[in-house]
């Protein structure tokens, strides 16, 4: 629900911004890679700390709005989600991110750019305990947090109104670390 209002809050204010301007203005961008999820820490009440590695065979997708001003700054707000992945035997463990940050855009006259980005991200990880080798009821556990993600990339224009990036990005989060690579699909109205 606060999800739910936070990106409807961060849409209204992002689109009251829109003008007639044709370097400035919003956009929405779809976006889909690899990742590796790192974690380092007891998963479940009952257990030890684990360390594990999502060992880069993760698939992540991202769907975000944002608004470029003239001057190649840029705000945005999106959702990454990574896939759910099986740790041990069958322990299941998801996390997505609601991302919110700021970004330069700088871009040469061959339509070739370089972007660079750093902000939030509000992290939800998830994990359910298999019910092989437990003899009681399956734990569930949650844990959410807050933290810093920075993100470095290059970004082709094709069109003033459709872009194709190439990204790698990374969040240090409470319970170790997540990095994706992600190709993006810009599209401004």
């Amino acid at each position: 629900m606060i999800r739910g209002f936070v990106c409807c809050a961060a849409l209204a204010i992002v689109a009251s911004l829109q003008t007639a301007n044709a370097e400035e203005g919003l956009f929405v961008a779809v976006g889909i890679g690899g990742a590796d999820v790192d974690y380092d820490g007891p998963l479940f009440a009952s257990d030890d700390p684990v360390e594990f590695d999502s060992s880069s065979s993760l698939l992540a997708g991202e769907i975000l709005v944002g608004y470029e001003f003239a001057n190649d700054l840029f705000v945005e707000i999106g959702e990454r989600g990574y896939a759910s992945f099986n740790l041990g035997l069958g322990d299941q463990i998801s996390l997505s991110a609601i991302r919110t940050g700021l970004g330069y855009s700088w871009s040469s006259e061959s339509r070739l750019g370089i972007v660079t980005k750093a902000g939030l991200a509000f992290w939800d990880l998830r994990a359910r305990e298999s019910f092989l080798f437990n003899p009681g009821p399956e734990e569930q556990t949650r844990q959410q947090g807050t933290d810093l993600f920075l993100e470095a990339g290059v970004e082709f224009r094709f069109t003033d109104a459709f872009r194709m990036g190439l990204s790698w990005e990374y969040v240090a989060v409470d319970f170790g670390g997540a990095s994706s690579v992600m190709a993006t699909f810009k599209f401004v109205p």
